[in-house]
C-alpha cells in the first residue's frame, strides 16, 4: 500500500509534478518525509505560477505523521471516501445541469 494518493481532478490541461523530484531524496531516515515536503511544497508553487490554482479539486489520502504535509493540498480522505468523491465530482461535471 502507498504512503500517500493525491487525486487532482481539473477543468483544464494536466500538471506534472515529476519537478519535485529533480534532486534525488535522500535516504538517511527514509524517503517518504522529505518526498511528501517536497511535493507539498512544490504543487502549490507549480499551480500559483501557471494559475491553475483556480480549476481544481483535490483529495489527499495519506497514512502517518511522515506525510503529514501533504495534508494542506487538499481534502484528507480514506480511500474509500475518495473513491466515492471523485466519481461525484466527476459525475457532476459530466452534467452541467
Amino acid at each position: 500500500m502507498p504512503d500517500a494518493v493525491i487525486v487532482k481532478l481539473r477543468n483544464s490541461r494536466p500538471i506534472s509534478f515529476v519537478g519535485a523530484f529533480e534532486d534525488p531524496v535522500e535516504a538517511a531516515a527514509g524517503h517518504v518525509a522529505q518526498a511528501s515536503a517536497r511535493l507539498a511544497d512544490f504543487v502549490p508553487q507549480v499551480e500559483r505560477a501557471f494559475g491553475a490554482a483556480d480549476d481544481v479539486d483535490t483529495w489527499v489520502v495519506r497514512v502517518g505523521e511522515r506525510t503529514a504535509k501533504l495534508s494542506g493540498l487538499g481534502a484528507d480522505v480514506t480511500l474509500p471516501e475518495l473513491v466515492e468523491q471523485v466519481g461525484a465530482a466527476v459525475a457532476q461535471r459530466q452534467d452541467p445541469k
